[in-house]
């Protein structure tokens, strides 16, 4: 299995001429649920012609805040000008930070560039690229569904929230401390079942702790939900690779060879590279195979993808 990683590469896929088309359009009325690109879902208000877009979920930031103002600006006509705030990593760097964010609305969703400080990265900004979307009949069900009532569950059991829980588990996961780790997950999944994060954590702490048979559900689901969700190419793609390596334990060959392949087939590199097909320990017993020749033989000749797949 592949190392734990938290990181999201986003690349503009459009051309700077598509911009400039795009910018003379009417302004975009953008209300209501959208992803900010790994950061989470916002609830997106208008004020005075200001866009505020407060945090309501985290994804790949979940030390952020919930009911944090992550995205504020404005329009002019099509172009966006405002800021965002991400969560970053780095000897040197904040745990958060706002930047300010340009970006243009192109095919109803925002898509612009976000200059990360030197020496930082952001599990939810890389290569200067953020998306804006609008959320998923899933997403929204998440956000506006029985709050009352979960409200009233987690105060009966004096449970976690669950991006608490994420951060909580993701340490405990990098500690080697998986039994505790298992144990927060679980109950941060009766509030959320269909929550990436905390599926892929559960994945990576049963797989770590030598039970890929268990480890093999969490990864298949938080692979279709992410792919479903169109995240970041080199989350899905990570999720993939080591949802393959589980079910090469447990001799599933052909479902291990069709899991990278949907894997590459989504995030390309930006998921995993040759390297990892060739060097990844877990992956030996179906080298000779010749559908995971035929990968490999696409990999080497592939060519870099860009946004995700629609």
């Amino acid at each position: 299995m592949r190392r734990l990683r938290r990181s999201v590469i986003l690349t503009l896929t459009l051309t700077f001429a598509s911009w400039v088309t795009s910018a003379a359009a009417a302004t975009p009325a953008m209300t209501g649920l959208y992803r900010v690109g790994g950061v989470g879902i916002v609830e997106i208000t208008l004020v005075d012609q200001q866009l505020i877009g407060r945090l309501k979920a985290a994804e790949e930031c979940p030390a952020i805040a919930l009911d944090t103002p992550v995205l504020q600006g404005s329009f002019e006509g099509s172009i966006f000008v405002g800021q965002v705030t991400v969560c970053q990593m780095g000897a040197s760097c904040v745990a958060q930070k706002t930047y300010p964010f340009l970006g243009f609305w192109v095919e109803e969703q925002l898509v612009g560039s976000v200059r990360i400080d030197s020496g930082c990265s952001s599990p939810a900004v890389d290569a200067r690229a953020l998306f804006v979307t609008s959320a998923s009949a899933e997403d929204r069900q998440r956000i506006l569904g029985d709050k009352a009532g979960l409200a009233a569950n987690v105060a009966k059991k004096g449970a976690r929230t669950v991006e608490s829980a994420i951060a909580e588990g993701t340490g405990l996961v990098k500690e080697g401390r998986y039994s505790e780790a298992l144990a927060i997950l679980r109950e941060a999944q009766e509030q959320d079942p269909d929550n990436v994060s905390v599926l892929y954590l559960t994945g990576v702490a049963y797989a770590n702790s030598r039970q890929a048979k268990a480890s093999v559900e969490p990864f298949r689901r938080a692979a279709e939900l992410a792919r479903s969700r169109r995240l970041a190419p080199s989350l899905v793609g990570e999720i993939h690779f080591n949802l393959a390596c589980a079910l090469v334990h447990e001799k599933r060959n052909k479902e291990a060879i069709a899991a990278l392949n949907a894997g590459f087939d989504y995030a390309g590199e930006a998921g995993f590279t040759i390297d990892d097909l060739m060097k990844n320990p877990d992956l030996g017993p179906i080298r000779r195979d010749k559908d995971f020749q035929a990968l490999t033989a696409r990999v080497r000749t592939s060519k870099p993808k860009g946004k995700p797949l629609r």
